[in-house]
């Protein structure tokens, strides 16, 4: 489950590569909707979390996860031209967002071989 935050992670550099030769960062944006993907599991957290509430009678992380992915979601859109000009480097805010909870294992922000660009 670790990996999958990690390939969010390559498919949106690899959206947002520009500037290099035979790269078209269109291939990665029409082949996989990042955001949809994490609503996507969003809504299969939450469905787990549902399960495990009639079988226990209490939340489990499912119900957080669910939460932090619905959160987030929004700061994974591939930015358009005119929000490259105005906003800049966003990714900070988007890795460490006001959530309740330990999610320190999916914060990969500082990872040495995913901080660059691409250099993995």
């Amino acid at each position: 489950m670790l990996i999958f935050p990690y390939c969010l992670k390559i498919i949106y550099k690899l959206a947002i590569l520009k500037d290099v030769p035979g790269w078209d960062p269109t291939i990665a944006t029409a082949t996989v909707d990042i955001v949809h993907c994490l609503e996507q599991i969003a809504v299969i957290a939450e469905d787990a979390n549902v399960k495990f509430k009639e079988e226990t009678g209490e939340d489990s992380v499912f119900g957080e996860a669910a939460v932090m992915l619905r959160a987030t979601a929004p700061n994974w859109r591939v930015p358009t031209i005119e929000q490259e000009q105005t906003v800049g480097d966003v990714s900070a805010t988007a890795w460490n967002c006001d959530i309740g909870g330990d999610f320190s294992l999916t914060d990969f922000a500082n990872d040495f071989w995913l901080a660059g660009p691409m250099n993995f």
